[in-house]
């Protein structure tokens, strides 16, 4: 139904302009309201406390559009400052050391199904500065772990570029790549023990960047070492001054 939620809702003395304002329903062209949510599987996405601030909905039918909608940004909500999963991997607060970053809701999920109860998920968006804030205000130990393919390389470079700023010495960033077209929540689901073994195996931070910025380039010439110095330097920069930041300055130096 087009509205069944909103008509629930305004039985309990819910006012329009308060269902508009946290995103649960719009305005047609005839001036009537109807829900934003339809026919989807919903999640709940909590802030640190719990407190219930959005939600994301998967959709039913495979070929409505778009596959998965998150609440916009509203008072109580803003989708490039929370992470799914954040609060229910903080009920293990005393035994959390780590945390695994994941690209959708059902990867965070399918990770707690199989007993990794420390998984968030990025809500729709590439991870930011602020969910890298708010993680290692948490743990020492971030693990992105998103699929193999090109989009999920992206989706790693870009979490990589924006960790480099929030990284000190007792940080460790690492990334796990799930190969053969599979989703984590594929693997997770299909062969637990192996993903297990997968997202141990990880790689860290400073092998990730090299290996990817000095790939097709020939580090025995000069005209390459040049072009891979041009590429890395400007991101080792990025890092605070620190032991970290000097070895990877020693280790571009022995290199080029």
């Amino acid at each position: 139904s087009w509205s069944a939620f909103s008509d629930e809702l305004k039985k309990h003395d819910f006012d329009e302009t308060v269902l508009i304002k946290a995103g649960l329903g719009k305005k047609n062209k005839d001036g009537g309201l109807y829900d934003v949510f339809r026919d989807r599987l919903i999640f709940p996405i909590r802030d640190r406390k719990g407190r219930v601030v959005g939600f994301g909905g998967r959709v039913m039918n495979p070929e409505d559009q778009p596959k998965y909608l998150n609440t916009g940004d509203t008072p109580v909500f803003q989708k490039g400052k929370e992470l799914y999963g954040l609060y229910e991997s903080l009920e293990n607060r005393r035994d959390l050391k780590d945390i695994y970053v994941v690209e959708g809701y059902m990867d965070a999920v399918a990770m707690s199904e199989n007993k990794i109860n420390n998984a968030v998920a990025t809500l729709g968006i590439a991870t930011n500065r602020f969910h890298v804030q708010k993680l290692l205000q948490l743990v020492n130990v971030i693990i992105f772990c998103f699929d193999g393919d090109i989009a999920g390389k992206k989706a790693a470079w870009k979490a990589l570029t924006n960790s480099l700023s929030e990284i000190r010495d007792t940080v460790n960033v690492g990334f796990s790549f799930i190969d053969n077209g599979q989703d984590p929540d594929q693997l997770c689901n299909e062969n637990p023990k192996e993903f297990k073994k997968l997202i141990k195996k990880n790689t860290p931070l400073s092998e990730f960047m090299f290996e990817s910025l000095s790939k097709n380039i020939d580090l025995n010439k000069v005209e390459g070492k040049t072009k891979f110095v041009g590429l890395i330097l400007p991101l080792i920069e990025q890092l605070p001054k620190g032991l970290y930041k000097k070895l990877l300055l020693e280790k571009l130096s022995d290199l080029t």
